[in-house]
């Protein structure tokens, strides 16, 4: 009796043992830019600098989590098992766009929190967001809202494809959206669409 009792004790610390040795190691998180706009911004436009502020970018519901989503069937998307993003994906393309405005914002102070005093307004909604074998790629449609006496609207649309090389790991697609999301900046300040004047 006690040498079956031993026999079965031997097997279970070699079973616990067994999944020890497989436990997956935990998931490389990502971030899409390197600091986050605070608070501040709003204190410092007081000094007479123009305030602009930029809406939470958009993205469709289904991408919105943390998961690092990849393109692998016409009607699937597969999370990937090794990576994921460091915050929401609505949450870091908001602060990467942030990061990759400000140089083409001289002499005003952008800001990523609720300005009501804001005299120019920023919004960007991702209609498409994909990950594919070898390149990722975005439409999306901006809008750069002029407020004051005389308010204005400009609006863009566009296609933006980086490759993301044959290894395509999740710090290549990273990168890659990262190169998206300054060609995404430029392009929403340098719309050259005519003003569209609100009613």
């Amino acid at each position: 009796m006690r040498r079956g009792r031993g026999r079965a004790l031997v097997l279970a610390l070699a079973l616990a043992s067994l999944c020890g040795c497989t436990r997956q190691p935990a998931p490389r998180l990502f971030i899409l830019a390197p600091a986050t706009l605070g608070p501040a911004s709003v204190i410092s436009a007081q000094n007479g600098a123009p305030l602009v502020s930029l809406m939470p970018v958009r993205v469709p519901d289904y991408l919105d989590s943390t998961d690092i989503l990849r393109r692998t069937g016409p009607n699937e998307l597969t999370p990937s098992p090794d990576g994921r993003w460091g915050e929401r994906l609505s949450s870091g393309l908001t602060d990467a766009l942030a990061s990759a405005l400000l140089p083409h914002l001289p002499g005003q102070v952008l800001t990523t929190q609720p300005a009501p005093q804001a005299a120019r307004r920023l919004s960007l909604v991702i209609e498409t967001l994909e990950i594919g074998r070898d390149s990722c790629w975005v439409i999306a449609q901006w809008e750069d809202r002029r407020l004051g006496s005389r308010e204005t609207t400009r609006r863009g649309r566009g296609v933006f494809v980086e490759s993301t090389g044959a290894q395509s790991d999740d710090s290549a697609v990273a990168a890659a959206l990262g190169l998206i999301i300054e060609r995404l900046a430029r392009s929403m300040v340098e719309t050259e669409s005519p003003d569209i004047r609100d009613p």
